[in-house]
């Protein structure tokens, strides 16, 4: 009789839910207004759409986990004046979209409370864009890169399921590559849906 109830005892111990050891990002996000830390660049706003990809791959720093970050953005359309001069000073009232597509292999999360519901976390990328025609001045290039700095918190819904909101500084430049480099520094407002891949219970 007490071993059944030792038995029961044990079966009614909670489990702790398998740590996440990586996650996939179906990302969206917007910019709003220039802030001109590095760069000069203004009038010009950043939508993008893509995927990210995170894996607990560096141990832990600050008491954080810390993660290697990569994304693809297939979508990263550029919305400025239809006429600029070389140093991006609009010409016209009028606009243009320019398409282009960002790779970003380089990429460092620090999350704290990862058996938390509501996640908090710093995060920095860097990556290489490809827009369709030379954006920010009209002696600048086509091959940029991005670099973005940022935080948010993560909030997980369900075992495989989270949501994801922050804000990123997120920079465009052509690396003085082009006769111009005006550059752009932008706030970037992104939400994310999360889903969460943990590690195979063992038998």
């Amino acid at each position: 009789m007490l071993s059944a109830c030792a038995a029961r005892g044990q079966t009614d111990v909670p489990r702790r839910p398998r740590p996440i050891e990586s996650d996939i990002s179906v990302i969206g996000g917007h910019t709003v207004g220039a802030v001109q830390l590095v760069a000069v660049g203004q009038d010009r706003q950043l939508d993008l759409l893509g995927v990210q990809y995170a894996r607990h791959s560096w141990g832990g720093l600050l008491g954080a986990r810390v993660d290697y970050l990569a994304e693809v953005i297939p979508m990263l359309l550029m919305h400025e004046p239809a006429q600029s001069a070389p140093d991006s000073t609009p010409l016209t009232s009028a606009r243009r979209t320019v398409y282009g597509a960002d790779i970003v292999p380089i990429g460092c999360r620090l999350m704290w409370l990862g058996h938390q519901r509501l996640k908090p976390y710093l995060q920095g990328s860097g990556g290489v864009v490809y827009f369709t025609d030379r954006v920010i001045s009209p002696e600048g290039e086509r091959l940029n890169f991005t670099a973005e700095f940022g935080a948010g918190a993560q909030m997980t819904l369900t075992d495989r399921l989270g949501l994801r909101a922050g804000y990123s500084l997120f920079h465009v430049s052509n690396g003085d590559r082009g006769r111009r480099n005006p550059g752009l520094d932008t706030n970037m407002i992104y939400v994310a849906a999360v889903f969460e891949l943990r590690p195979k219970a063992r038998r």
